[in-house]
């Protein structure tokens, strides 16, 4: 009775093994692949990317959250990168890693598409949901939202004001690097989706328009632009939905872990649809490449000798000094 039991017992173990895996592709070789999760500012982004079938890890073994230094976030610039890489060595080194997917949100974005340009190893996907192609106009673009509506008609705002916000982001250099000029480093064989609402009230819909003609510009057919009409920042993404089978069709494409369940009913998904054309997003790429040019260029230089004054400022205002 104790082998029936234990032959029952092992034939259960077996077919509840094949009915997990069959959500998801089932080559041995995909374990090898490894996803990291990159969340924005605040710690939000990516958190339901397993649970809407955006990213299929076999177990949490293959799964990493790397959040951005609390104390020290700049933007998606040196310390973000410098954190970013303290985590990712391991696993750039790890032999029984090959493949490397990365899911990044918000400040994330940045700080994935900064940090790839330099270090391509092993990334083989990028997704990027609510993009950041620069904090000057993720500076701007907040203010005018969410912060001090009306306070970006002034003259120049575009330029002073990421030196007024060094007051909470004391570490980001507004004439530092920029993913918008990162991405013409990205190698151009690794698939990139990005996802972004034209509603979103603190990252312009216009830089992601930028970044994927960048990305596009420099050579890579791969790149998809998933456009969200409703409002939103982060969590755009719900299970059984196109944009989530397009995402797994690309990684299927490309011989990545991607979910079964996912694609039913999306059978045949035209690519070409989350593809804009170069002309289209030309315009978006040109302005803010203008923008980031005259900042770096002619704003920056100066601007540390009056920066103090101007920071000061800024600081009594936020804290009511003033």
């Amino acid at each position: 009775m104790c082998r029936n039991l234990i032959d029952i017992l092992i034939i259960s173990h077996l077919i509840l093994g094949n009915i997990c895996r069959a959500e998801f592709t089932g080559n041995e070789e995909h374990r090898s692949t490894h996803f990291v999760v990159i969340p924005g500012l605040n710690g939000l982004g990516g958190q339901n990317a397993v649970e809407i079938n955006s990213i299929n890890p076999f177990s949490k073994k293959e799964l990493t959250y790397i959040e951005t230094p609390e104390k020290i976030p700049d933007l998606g610039q040196n310390q973000c990168m410098k954190y970013l890489d303290e985590k990712m060595i391991a696993l750039q080194q790890d032999n029984k890693v090959e493949k490397i997917v990365i899911h990044a949100s918000s400040q994330g974005t940045a700080t994935a598409l900064n940090y790839v340009a330099k270090n391509p190893t092993k990334v083989s996907a990028i997704i990027l949901e609510a993009v950041l192609a620069s904090g000057n106009s993720a500076v701007h673009h907040t203010v005018k939202n969410m912060i001090l509506p009306g306070a970006e008609k002034l003259p120049c705002s575009y330029y002073w004001m990421p030196y007024c916000a060094k007051v909470t982001f004391p570490w980001y250099n507004p004439g530092g690097t920029q993913a918008i000029f990162s991405a013409e480093n990205i190698p151009t064989n690794v698939p990139i989706i990005l996802i972004h609402s034209v509603k979103d009230p603190q990252l312009s819909y216009s830089d992601a328009l930028a970044v994927y003609h960048a990305l596009r510009k420099a050579g890579n057919p791969n790149i998809y632009l998933i456009t969200v009409k409703e409002h939103g920042h982060v969590f755009m993404l719900k299970r059984s939905t196109e944009e989530v089978a397009l995402i797994n069709t690309i990684f299927k494409n490309h011989n990545l872990p991607y979910s079964e369940k996912a694609l039913q009913g999306f059978e045949k998904i035209e690519l070409s649809k989350f593809q804009p054309s170069l002309e289209a997003t030309k315009q978006h790429f040109d302005d803010l490449v203008t923008k980031e040019l005259i900042h770096q260029k002619t704003i920056a230089p100066w601007m540390p000798y009056v920066s103090i004054p101007m920071i000061s400022a800024a600081a009594a205002w936020y804290f009511g000094w003033l």
